[in-house]
């Protein structure tokens, strides 16, 4: 085993909150010129 492999760490916590996605979301819509709706339309064809 590598030394690189035996020092890798899990972070079990849940970083991506539903407050921090909508967050997220809303910055690429801004960024890209589109509205919230599309970008949600978008990821919602990708699950």
């Amino acid at each position: 085993m590598s030394k690189l492999s035996e020092d890798i760490e899990f972070d079990e916590n849940d970083w991506d909150t539903t407050s921090k996605i909508k967050f997220l979301n809303e910055n690429d819509a801004e960024y890209n010129g589109v509205d919230i709706d599309t970008i949600t339309q978008m990821i919602q064809h990708l699950e």
